[in-house]
Order: C-alpha cells, then sequence, then structure tokens
C-alpha cells in the first residue's frame, strides 16, 4: 500500500517538471512550444490509458 501512495504522488509531480523542460529547451519558439506541449501532454494521458488497460487485463487473467 505505501508502494501505491509513493508512486501515485509521482504522477502529478512527472507532467509540470516535463512540461518546464520543454519550456526552457524552447524558450523562444512559442509556436513550436505549444506543439510540444500538445504533444507532451496527449502521450501522457494515452500512455496512462494503455497502461490502465494492460494492468487490467493482466488482473483479470490472473483472477485477481
Amino acid at each position: 500500500m505505501l508502494s501505491s501512495v509513493v508512486v501515485g504522488a509521482f504522477t502529478p509531480g512527472i507532467v509540470p517538471l516535463a512540461l518546464g523542460r520543454v519550456q526552457e529547451l524552447l524558450v523562444h519558439h512559442s509556436t513550436e512550444q505549444k506543439g510540444a506541449w500538445i504533444r507532451a501532454t496527449t502521450s501522457f494521458a494515452v500512455l496512462q490509458a494503455v497502461a490502465a488497460s494492460g494492468m487490467s487485463y493482466l488482473f483479470a487473467a490472473k483472477g485477481g
């Protein structure tokens, strides 16, 4: 249970860190920055959904 809490706390911190890094890399390119933020946010959301679906499948297959 402690592991779930610790790993769950990473999620809200990862997004601002990643988007902050994108901002640093593209500081003088606002148009490219916007596109990069969109791609980063979308990919994060899609990967979360894929991971959740995969874990659901594994739990159902194992009878958990």
